[in-house]
């Protein structure tokens, strides 16, 4: 799956993963939502909250901003 930020950066994650890690994701992957594309923006997610999500779902842990 890709997974775009409000800045148009892409980041590739599988969809298994998000989905597990994920009540959003499992909806939007599972559902009505589903996009044959495998791609899907996140126009009000800033790419450093974007990539801390994914981070986060993969391993755990993650490095936040400030905000």
């Amino acid at each position: 799956m890709e997974v775009r930020s409000a800045d148009g950066s892409s980041y590739r994650a599988h969809g298994l993963v998000l989905m597990a890690g994920s009540d959003y994701f499992a909806a939007l992957y599972s559902g009505g939502w589903a996009d044959a594309t495998g791609l899907h923006v996140l126009g009000a997610v800033p790419a450093e909250a974007l990539e801390a999500c994914i981070e986060w779902i993969y391993t755990g842990s993650c490095v936040a901003a400030d905000d």
